[in-house]
């Protein structure tokens, strides 16, 4: 009876697609544009209001079927993104009361920031032409850029810059849909959550990708 055991799981593993040696594993690469702004303020003491910026994004991925119904997708991406935002200098020095005598203009401006992404993404496919994807994405940001479209003060320094002791990495969470004209060609719609916060703000990106397997 035992024996029989061993056999029906020795079976499963062998013949189960996640064991499988016939995988079919697929290489290929992304385009696409992304809407990102920053979420949240810099707390009482900067009150900000924020608003978006269109970038774009290029990488590759590996897409692995897991069952029919099932595949899961790494990729590495590039992506330009970040925010505007306006800051207003009277709640601050005023603590915003509109009858003081004390009036500044605000300070408007971008963030640029480069970043690197990782997601892992869970295919889940319905059919042959729609796909749910769902999965983490891990970013570092390499690089980050303010544009200030008003003359800047110094207010605690600036919020938005890069440092050495800024926090660079970035987990975040991905939901979208995917629908594949042809079994190379697939469009995709994202919306990322930065779950950890960086500079005090979370990130929001959504995404229009154009994949292509090579």
């Amino acid at each position: 009876m035992k024996k029989k055991h061993y056999t029906l799981i020795i079976s499963l593993i062998l013949f189960n697609p996640i064991f499988s040696q016939n995988q079919k594993i697929n290489f290929g690469i992304v385009t696409g544009m992304n809407y990102s702004s920053l979420l949240n303020d810099n707390g009482d003491e900067i009150p900000t209001d924020y608003d978006g910026r269109i970038g774009f994004l290029i990488g590759g991925f590996v897409n692995i079927n897991i069952t029919k119904k099932l595949s899961i997708q790494p990729e590495l991406i590039f992506s330009m993104q970040g925010g505007g935002f306006s800051i207003d200098p009277n709640n601050i020095f005023s603590n915003g009361d509109p009858n003081s005598p004390v009036r500044l203009n605000n300070i408007e401006g971008k963030v640029n920031e480069s970043m690197i992404l990782l997601p892992i993404i869970g295919n889940i496919h319905f059919n042959d032409k729609i796909e749910m994807q769902i999965g983490p994405q891990l970013g570092y940001g390499i690089d980050r850029e303010i544009e200030y479209d008003t003359e800047i003060m110094n207010i605690q320094g600036d919020i938005f810059k890069l440092s050495p002791d800024s926090k660079r990495v970035e987990l975040g969470a991905i939901l979208g849909l995917g629908y594949y004209f042809s079994e190379k060609i697939k469009i995709g719609v994202r919306y990322a959550y930065g779950i950890t916060k960086r500079q005090e703000v979370n990130t929001s990106v959504f995404s229009l990708g154009l994949h292509y397997r090579i």
